[in-house]
């Protein structure tokens, strides 16, 4: 009886750490994402952010994880909205991509700008949830 209860241990075990991230559930974390960069919810951002982010913005400025969840005075950037225009999703095996473009109106260092980009944001599966782990974005 012992090792039965060992071998259901192990295999719960097993399970927990294989959990899977659904396909469904990429959009909903973007979507999270973004309305939490808008409203300025670092406690939030940093419950689906990868500890080795790399968050690259439209002019080349390279963001890692405790950058990017530093106040937006501290660094000088505020998201005051985000507008998709579209987005595709892909999912292969623990990896997920979004595709996209968008226009995001933000203020940078007290200077309001529109800047419409394509980006490209890189997921991976942890935990049963998805973590960004890395963004690059390019002005069109």
């Amino acid at each position: 009886m012992h090792k039965f209860f060992t071998f259901l241990l192990l295999a719960s075990s097993f399970y927990a750490c294989q959990r899977q991230c659904l396909p469904q559930d990429l959009a909903k974390r973007f979507t999270q994402k973004n309305a939490w960069l808008v409203s300025v919810s670092a406690q939030e951002l940093k419950s689906l952010i990868h500890p080795d982010l790399r968050y690259t913005h439209s002019n080349c400025w390279t963001e890692e994880m405790d950058e990017f969840l530093s106040k937006p005075e501290e660094k000088g950037l505020l998201y005051k909205s985000i507008e998709v225009d579209s987005a595709a999703y892909l999912v292969a095996d623990r990896t997920g991509l979004v595709r996209g473009k968008g226009t995001f109106n933000i203020n940078h260092k007290g200077k309001d700008l529109s800047i419409h980009l394509c980006f490209t944001e890189t997921y991976v599966c942890q935990d049963g949830q998805w973590m960004l782990f890395a963004r690059h974005a390019a002005k069109l």
